[in-house]
């Protein structure tokens, strides 16, 4: 039978009971009237509370006050309670013993009116303190007590970082790794349709994976724009960005795209890093456009100043776009927050554009993107340089550049 690395994964089970006994509740929580002591059986969103007694942070009372009956209460979150598997080597136990650690089916959600305050800190919801899910657990809790994101393992059906409470969160930190590899969006299957035309701006990867492979499929079938195989395969690393250029005298530039780098050991390709482009010019020029850019990079301070927090461009050409296609190749110069840069861009322009302008643009790594790409916190560091291994869902990139630098 095929190892499961999900067998093993500890889960944090909270099961409800009540936050207060009725007032003769004796210390062992067992109530007089149950035959011998033993507390009576209680359903999961039912319980009695005491007559009079109002509710306290968390709990949500009858609606006559008076109280015969209570609506459902839950324990409240304490500190020093311990989730069942406390470490992953419980877990690999758990998993060598062939226990079942992790449910087939995750737990049953708090209902929003059963609770009035944070199950945490017991903080009172109000217009501005808004209740929030554990996607875990299933309890309520403050934004303040469940401000975390984190990857859930694989029966919970999600590729995304997912909110996260406080437990939860520490026992899904040591997982995420394995989680990222396994169930992330950068793990699924990368083989996807192509766009017709790339759009300027996505909020998507894989769409930017697949704009990028567009980018060099469309390169390629030119023979008058075709990219040198020997300076695509010397370069360092490739950016690809779309961006939308119009206006009149006054022209602004927007668009994203991704970066990859190359292994200089392994001679592969780098885990894609996601980019945003924004840029304005002046100059006389008239017109709208869609590019599609691809950017060499040349020297190891080019790839440095993508692998930065912030790069700056500062351009001058003289382009010229008329008709359903034009091509345009300018020579760049930049300074990222890791020095001057050398590079060589390429542009493939749809629409209608011409001019002479001065320009300047600034391009940015979209952290956000790469997060929920990945599945957890990565800079483009660890991305361009192979810390972040290469993600099953950018084999199509992968391709397209093996094709471009094969010889011709």
């Amino acid at each position: 039978m095929a190892h499961s690395y999900y067998a093993a994964e500890p889960f944090v089970s909270y099961p409800p009971s009540p936050f207060a006994q009725a007032d003769d509740t004796i210390s062992s929580g067992h109530t007089p009237s149950a035959p011998n002591g033993a507390a009576p059986p209680r359903a999961p969103y039912a319980q009695i509370a005491p007559a009079r007694a109002p509710p306290p942070p968390g709990l949500v009372a009858d609606e006559s006050g008076a109280g015969a009956r209570a609506e459902p209460a839950y324990e409240p979150y304490r500190s020093d309670a311990q989730p069942p598997l406390q470490n992953l080597m419980a877990a690999q136990l758990a998993a060598n013993t062939g226990a079942a650690a992790v449910p087939t089916v995750p737990p049953e959600w708090v209902p929003d009116e059963k609770v009035v305050g944070c199950m945490r800190c017991a903080k009172h919801f109000t217009l501005l303190v808004r209740r929030h899910h554990c996607r875990m657990c299933g309890r309520i809790f403050c934004s303040d007590c469940c401000s975390n994101f984190s990857l859930l393992p694989r029966q919970f059906n999600r590729a995304e970082p997912q909110r996260a409470c406080v437990r939860c969160f520490e026992v899904l930190l040591p997982m995420q790794r394995q989680l990222m590899l396994s169930v992330s969006k950068a793990a699924r299957d990368g083989d996807f349709r192509q766009p017709a035309i790339n759009a300027p701006t996505t909020r998507s990867m894989r769409k930017e994976i697949a704009k990028a492979a567009a980018t060099l499929g469309e390169f390629g079938s030119m023979p008058d724009a075709r990219i040198p195989a020997q300076l695509l395969a010397n370069a360092k690393g490739v950016a690809f960005l779309t961006t939308l250029k119009g206006g009149f005298l006054w022209a602004g530039k927007l668009g994203t795209g991704l970066v990859v780098a190359r292994n200089a050991q392994t001679g592969g390709w780098s885990a894609p890093s996601a980019l945003g482009a924004f840029g304005f010019s002046f100059g006389l020029q008239a017109g709208g456009e869609l590019n599609s850019v691809l950017v060499l990079l040349n020297t190891e301070h080019a790839l440095a100043a993508f692998s930065g927090s912030g790069h700056v461009t500062l351009g001058a050409g003289l382009s010229l776009a008329l008709g359903p296609w034009g091509r345009s190749v300018e020579a760049e110069a930049g300074g990222g927050d890791a020095g001057a840069i050398a590079c060589y861009s390429y542009c493939s322009a749809k629409g209608a554009f011409a001019g002479v302008a001065i320009e300047g643009s600034v391009m940015w790594c979209r952290s956000d993107l790469n997060q929920t790409f990945y599945g957890r916190p990565v800079t483009p560091r660890q991305l361009l340089s192979g810390q972040i291994p290469p993600p099953r869902a950018a084999a199509p990139l992968y391709r397209a550049l093996d094709m471009a630098t094969a010889p011709h």
